[in-house]
């Protein structure tokens, strides 16, 4: 399948009110990454896998995860992207709890 928006659309400022906030950016050759304001290691490239949804693939190694899925959430009435929901399987950071809202003025 392909990506259901242009990479543009998926980048911009992201917040969980229990974690903080995450931005994601388009850097060379239409590479999505993903970085998380507390934790400046939590460096992510995300590769397209199913329409609104990507693999994630971690700038450096960590011990307690591995790879993951991050989902954008997309508003049906207005085809905009209204947030993201992750599922990075590991027993330290549940980011399957993290709900991140894309800021209004984050494009």
């Amino acid at each position: 399948t392909q990506m259901s928006h242009s990479s543009e659309k998926y980048t911009g400022s992201y917040e969980d009110q229990m974690y903080g906030d995450a931005s994601i950016t388009v850097e060379e050759e239409d590479q999505l990454v993903i970085r998380f304001g507390p934790n400046p290691d939590l460096v992510g490239y995300l590769s397209h896998f199913h329409y609104d949804t990507f693999e994630i693939s971690w700038q450096r190694e960590f011990a307690w995860f591995d790879e993951g899925m991050v989902e954008f959430l997309v508003d049906q009435m207005t085809n905009q992207i209204t947030g993201i929901k992750m599922d990075v399987p590991n027993e330290d950071l549940w980011f399957h709890e993290l709900n991140f809202s894309k800021n209004k003025g984050g494009r």
